[in-house]
């Protein structure tokens, strides 16, 4: 963990630096305030100490600074003082300290403050990484990894408006799995499973790029968002995509296509520049996907919105 010392005294920064170096930190130090936040912005520090009073920004300012910041609120502040009594330590604690040690330093106690700082900074980083976890699952569809219909819908807004403000192309894909309700039928819910899987697979493969989103619609359905990707670009992908799940050569003896799975696809892509709702435009590319459904399937179908 990376823990900074604010304090105009250079001997007292040794000191302190030793204690924290003992306990495995990374020690940056400096003398006053300004270079204090300077580095913390540059090496993310966990754990500051610094002292109440220094030149240019003080102790209490420096707190005041770093919980005024989204990014800093987390880190853990040791205010160091000669300033004893009830008032001082309100008023550190209003600035945003979250704790105090009066000089001269007691090593005992300095330690098992520092202790506590090192528990509830690492108990901030676990909270965080279960936080980012949990979006993830809120973003993501549980049997293929792909992203879900919430996070398509979301990216897809975004990208539309930003399309229109760049003119920028941007096409999207829609696609159904042939006859995949007479699979689950016939050879059970797990190959079901196991195809819609092999699927998000091939399209997960064709979303190369990080702008692009691979996505489960819902049941069988899939989605690729292709931001910066013109009409005959996104159609080119899409036939890769459904050669992609041919050559993967799927079983589906059931289907009237052929004897392993295929999809249907439909394209749509702006005519000039993007107008309207992007939920119009999904519904777009729906409506291709519903021409190449009733042409045969195992096809291509694309739409100028």
């Amino acid at each position: 963990m990376k823990a900074l010392i604010a304090d105009d005294d250079a001997l007292f920064r040794v000191l302190i630096g030793v204690v924290l170096k003992q306990r495995g930190h990374e020690v940056f130090e400096t003398d006053n305030g300004d270079d204090a936040l300077e580095l913390i912005e540059r090496e993310k520090c966990g754990i500051v100490l610094t002292d109440w009073m220094m030149p240019g920004l003080d102790g209490l300012e420096l707190c005041r600074r770093i919980r005024s910041s989204e990014e800093f609120r987390h880190i853990y502040i040791i205010m160091i003082t000669a300033n004893e009594g009830a008032e001082s330590f309100l008023h550190g604690m209003d600035a945003g300290a979250d704790d105090f040690i009066s000089k001269p330093i007691n090593h005992p106690e300095l330690v098992a403050r520092i202790r506590v700082a090192e528990r509830l900074v690492d108990l901030h980083e676990d909270m965080r990484a279960l936080n980012l976890r949990l979006e993830n699952l809120a973003q993501t569809d549980g049997l293929t990894g792909l992203a879900n219909r919430r996070l398509l819908d979301q990216r897809l807004d975004h990208d539309w408006r930003l399309a229109g403000r760049t003119l920028m192309p941007i096409s999207v894909v829609m696609c159904d799995i042939d006859y995949f309700k007479r699979l689950n039928d016939s050879a059970g819910h797990l190959a079901g499973d196991q195809c819609l899987q092999a699927v998000a697979e091939e399209l997960r493969a064709t979303a190369k790029r990080t702008t692009d989103l691979a996505a489960r619609y819902g049941g069988e359905e899939f989605a690729l968002l292709l931001p910066n990707t013109p009409y005959e670009q996104g159609v080119q992908l899409a036939e890769t995509f459904r050669q992609r799940v041919l050559d993967r050569r799927i079983p589906h003896p059931d289907s009237p296509v052929g004897p392993h799975v295929s999809v249907s696809i439909g394209v749509a892509a702006p005519a000039i520049s993007p107008e309207g709702d992007a939920k119009d435009f999904l519904r777009t590319a729906d409506s291709a996907l519903y021409r190449a459904k009733m042409s045969g399937r195992n096809s291509v179908e694309g739409s100028l919105h």
